[in-house]
């Protein structure tokens, strides 16, 4: 049920109590053992209506006007004035409609007790009708602030989502156009297949991929073509590989360019020219768990192209906290002797309902 819905069934049950209790007060209120009749009935309306103007005077405009806004001093000022006006109406103008004697209060105040005894009991039966409806409206503005900030909150993690996005991109242009550009001057072949490579993941991502994630099984395959991709580029001296077990078909999604700065990150600090190198990647998931680890060794370049390669995997982290917070743990480093770089990622999501919970849902909502 949403915040919208909740309010007006509040409003409606606000009202309908609000009426009946005008409706039936005269009744209650009225001794037992004195004759009622319908012009004594409308003398007691006189209480129920005060209590009924002071409930709307607030609910409608006090409360919206000043409350919400913090404007206490007037809030307060106004309905004190209100129920002094109140009261008095009650004290003076009762006794000259002729209304049969009250029955004893429950506060012990008899019905002959002095003026001003009436007129505190009746100030403060009004102040308790404000109390009760001020609760009612700011818990109802609340629930609506609350949803309000969620709804923002929701926006900007959408729109940080988008830059991110946006980022990545040329991001991953780059790093690519360099090694397909350093696979030109002594394997022209090979940088042409480079390119065409390129070219698909590129229309994949500008027209294809979606913002709301992909299935694992495609993110599986999109980081083959880019490990297939990558290995034009190195030498036999390194061992890549690439280890994938994910579940056929419909799956959870997982950000789309979630891996991609973790493994231009390996291919780039990972690789020696001279010596042996590796890249090992390990990829699961099932229906509640996904998990990536990449291992690869460590051969670190000058400090000044270290500095421009920290950007990507900064996104990772803010990805991972902006798309499933307080759901995953992301790993990050090196070993003890520097010699491996170890990245590793892991997110629970909720495991799905049975056909039978489906059911019973489908079922609930009809």
């Amino acid at each position: 049920m949403t915040r919208k819905r909740i309010e007006i069934l509040v409003a409606v049950a606000l009202n309908i109590i609000i009426w009946l209790y005008v409706i039936v007060s005269p009744v209650l209120t009225h001794p037992i053992d004195k004759p009622f009749t319908l012009q004594d009935y409308f003398r007691m309306l006189m209480f129920p209506l005060t209590d009924c103007f002071i409930c709307y005077l607030n609910y409608y405009l006090l409360i919206p006007r000043y409350l919400k806004y913090r404007r206490l001093w007037r809030f307060l000022a106004l309905n004190l004035v209100t129920i002094a006006l109140l009261a008095t109406l009650r004290v003076v103008l009762f006794p000259y409609l002729e209304a049969p004697p009250m029955p004893p209060p429950l506060d012990g105040i008899q019905p002959n007790a002095p003026g001003w005894q009436i007129y505190l009991r009746d100030s403060v039966s009004l102040a308790f009708v404000c109390v009760a409806v001020s609760g009612i409206r700011l818990g109802i503005e609340w629930l609506n602030t609350e949803e309000n900030k969620h709804k923002t909150e929701l926006q900007l993690k959408a729109a940080e989502l988008k830059v991110l996005r946006n980022q990545i991109n040329p991001h991953f242009m780059l790093n690519t156009l360099n090694n397909i550009y350093a696979l030109i001057n002594f394997n022209p072949q090979h940088a042409a297949e480079a390119v065409t490579q390129l070219a698909a993941l590129l229309r994949y991502m500008l027209y294809e991929a979606p913002d709301e994630g992909v299935e694992v099984q495609r993110l599986a395959s999109l980081c083959e073509d880019y490990i297939n991709l990558m290995r034009i580029r190195v030498n036999k001296n390194v061992d890549v590989t690439f280890d994938s077990d994910v579940p056929d078909g419909h799956g959870p999604l997982v950000t789309t360019y979630l891996l991609m700065p973790i493994l231009e990150n390996a291919f780039k600090h990972g690789v020696s020219p001279t010596r042996k190198s590796y890249i090992h990647i390990i990829l699961r998931c099932d229906e509640s768990i996904f998990y990536f680890c990449c291992r690869n060794s460590n051969y670190p370049r000058q400090n000044n192209e270290q500095q421009q390669g920290g950007i990507g995997l900064e996104q990772v982290r803010k990805r991972l906290e902006l798309s499933y917070p307080d759901s995953y743990t992301y790993s990050a480093g090196l070993s003890p002797d520097g010699k491996e770089y170890s990245t590793e990622i892991e997110i629970h999501f909720p495991k799905p309902a049975s056909e039978e919970e489906q059911k019973a849902k489908g079922t609930a909502r009809e």
